[in-house]
């Protein structure tokens, strides 16, 4: 490989930490504090709502197309025009489903209104996607990490000027939603700029037989990415048709969850690197299993971290980022950020399965989330709506982590180590008290915090939970 994992990853993490804690927490949460909660909710809602046929705009094109690309470059020239031709058909039935499903959900014309520009802006947004797959699959990583921020760089000059700028009193989500779909069609047309610069001998023309192969080749990808997206994205829809102050409760579950996004970003960007480097190096025939463990290993201990502050000091977190919240939307947001140590787990081991074409199990995975997710909600909404949704989640994510790791075990053996994960749960054990300790001092609680971090990474350090010169070396070994 060109670059080493490490460089690359650094730089992700880098502009992406620069760019995108401050369009969700600072932008993003500023929508909800400006439009009010249960405008925000129903945004959340029919967000979701539209999320959840997203996989026809895709149907496992863009994971297929990186993996792809990875183990053949040529692939773009042969199938580039094929599958433009293919994700405009499927946006046109993306978008007729979502409608027509609108009309039983029996939304009114406001709301019907509002699904409809999101589905434009999901429309922009999966072919946006399918240009950094190229671009990605090419192992143009530094490039790919700057389109990643793009739209969102812009989204924070729009809605920056619009929510702190003479506007402000007249901002409404509809111009929220106005501005993100300009951002990503400008994102959009600098991405397929770029794909056509780095493969210039792409002919834009197509045939059915290519447009077959390519059907006959993602079908598995989309399976797998319509389960993963019911058992993700749909609390918020249940919460809002299934109780009488839905858009209440979707509001305040919104916005822990979207905390739990901006650490979800870690996860992401982990994934978005290692999966064409599994890939690569499973066509090679090369060991992954240093990769995968140390990867695991790192994120992890990142994801600790999160969780662990999360918890302690939710109910600072939440009155600090929303004035007018309560002791119930703190206690949602405890619960629900140690689903992601879940989610962080699956972006590795799901990455890994993913590379080595093992589609199957992971569908078969996601499958049995998304049941489980349904029939929690079901259960446990009606009678502890918004924390009933986030325990839920919860379950379901740390259940699916587990099925993965048992799953990569069994169709790519490796041998767990056990005294590092004994000395990993002492580590997690060691950071619990060290900020049990720190919230009992009379400082202001930032200093608390602050003082608990640099103990919990003072502790990794002695316990060599973090390797820095390791975690290095290993990763210029696949330069």
């Amino acid at each position: 490989m060109k670059k080493s994992f490490y460089s690359n990853l650094a730089f992700l993490l880098f502009i992406n930490l620069l760019v995108k804690p401050f369009w969700i927490l600072g932008i993003d949460r500023s929508v909800q504090n400006t439009v009010g909660v249960e405008a925000y909710g129903l945004y959340f809602a029919l967000f979701n709502f539209s999320v959840l046929f997203q996989i026809l705009l895709d149907f496992g094109i863009n994971n297929f197309n990186n993996r792809s690309v990875a183990q053949d470059e040529g692939f773009i020239s042969r199938h580039l025009p094929d599958i433009l031709v293919l994700k405009f058909l499927l946006a046109l039935c993306y978008a007729v489903i979502t409608l027509v499903c609108a009309y039983f959900f029996q939304y009114d014309s406001h709301q019907v209104f509002l699904l409809s520009l999101l589905t434009v802006s999901q429309v922009i947004s999966s072919f946006l996607l399918y240009a950094r797959s190229n671009i990605s699959g090419l192992h143009h990583f530094k490039i790919d990490s700057i389109l990643s921020v793009l739209d969102k760089l812009l989204m924070i000059m729009v809605c920056g000027f619009l929510l702190w700028g003479p506007f402000r009193e007249k901002f409404s989500i509809e111009w929220f939603i106005y501005a993100q779909i300009a951002t990503l069609l400008l994102t959009l047309l600098v991405a397929f700029a770029i794909v056509l610069v780095k493969t210039p001998a792409v002919k834009l023309k197509w045939d059915v037989s290519g447009i077959k192969e390519v059907i006959k080749k993602t079908y598995p990808y989309a399976l797998l990415g319509l389960l993963m997206s019911v058992y993700y994205r749909v609390d918020g829809v249940m919460l809002e048709q299934m109780l009488p102050d839905g858009k209440y409760e979707a509001g305040v579950y919104a916005a822990s969850f979207r905390l739990l996004d901006t650490a979800n970003m870690l996860g992401f960007l982990f994934a978005t690197l290692l999966l064409p480097m599994f890939s690569k190096m499973l066509i090679e025939k090369k060991d992954v299993h240093l990769l995968a463990g140390s990867s695991f290993k790192a994120i992890m201990a990142a994801a600790v971290f999160t969780v662990t502050i999360c918890f302690f000091y939710r109910q600072e977190i939440i009155r600090l980022l929303y004035p007018d919240s309560t002791e119930y939307w703190s206690d949602i947001f405890g619960l629900l950020m140690p689903a992601f140590l879940g989610v962080c787990t699956v972006y590795i081991y799901g990455s890994l399965l993913t590379a080595n074409g093992s589609m199957k199990a992971l569908n078969a995975i996601a499958l049995g989330g998304m049941v489980l997710n349904i029939v929690l909600n079901f259960i446990l909404i009606p009678q502890y709506k918004a924390w009933g949704s986030t325990l839920a989640t919860l379950i379901t994510q740390s259940l699916v982590a587990l099925v993965h790791i048992y799953a990569v075990k069994k169709i790519i053996p490796f041998e767990i180590n056990l005294r590092q994960v004994t000395r990993f749960l002492v580590f997690c054990a060691g950071m619990i008290l060290v900020f049990y300790a720190t919230k009992q001092l009379s400082a202001i609680w930032v200093m608390n915090l602050l003082i608990g971090l640099i103990a919990s990474v003072a502790l990794a350090l002695v316990m060599k939970i973090i390797e820095v010169r390791h975690f290095m070396g290993l990763f210029k070994k696949y330069e």
